[in-house]
């Protein structure tokens, strides 16, 4: 190995002397390059999960979370939104329905960043009835969690004049 930096690291009495050879070198970058594609792949499976969602196109929202089961419950959009709170405002129920069991109780608990809403906060904005009944049903806790604004679900859709969904 050649030496490209040597440092000393001195604590009293004791001192480390820290060689750092070439191939360290090329380790770090080989990191620094996989991290990046890492980074890469997972922003370019965000996209393609937000516009399968939006197209309403399982198999390929499916095919996404195959091979990172992660995006399911992470934020695809920068306001926070997660897959469940996109299919919730599009209508797209199919997708949720199967979206569920990718999810465990407390994942579908989550609120979006940018106003704190769950995906039941905006079934009952929109008056999506389907949608809300299918969070409900996955986890009655929904019901309970207060948006960014200190409302719960029910409140949302009664003050939006959604009066069926407040049923």
């Amino acid at each position: 190995m050649v030496p490209i930096k040597t440092d000393t690291i001195e604590e009293g009495a004791n001192s480390i002397e820290v060689i750092v050879g070439k191939d360290m070198v090329m380790r770090e970058a080989q990191t620094k390059n996989e991290v990046t594609q890492k980074s890469e792949n997972k922003i370019e499976h965000q996209k393609r999960l937000l516009a399968a969602t939006i197209k309403g196109d399982w198999l390929e929202v499916e095919s996404i979370l195959k091979k990172d089961e992660g995006l399911v419950t992470e934020a695809i959009r920068g306001d926070g939104s997660t897959i469940l709170h996109i299919a919730v405002v599009i209508g797209h129920n199919s997708i949720l329905k199967r979206l569920i069991p990718y999810i465990n109780d407390e994942q579908v608990l989550k609120q979006r960043g940018s106003d704190v809403s769950t995906a039941l906060h905006i079934a009952a904005i929109i008056g999506n009835k389907g949608a809300a009944n299918l969070l409900v049903k996955k986890n009655r806790k929904l019901l309970l969690i207060k948006d960014g604004n200190g409302e719960e679900p029910l409140q949302k859709a009664c003050e939006n004049m959604l009066i069926e969904s407040c049923q």
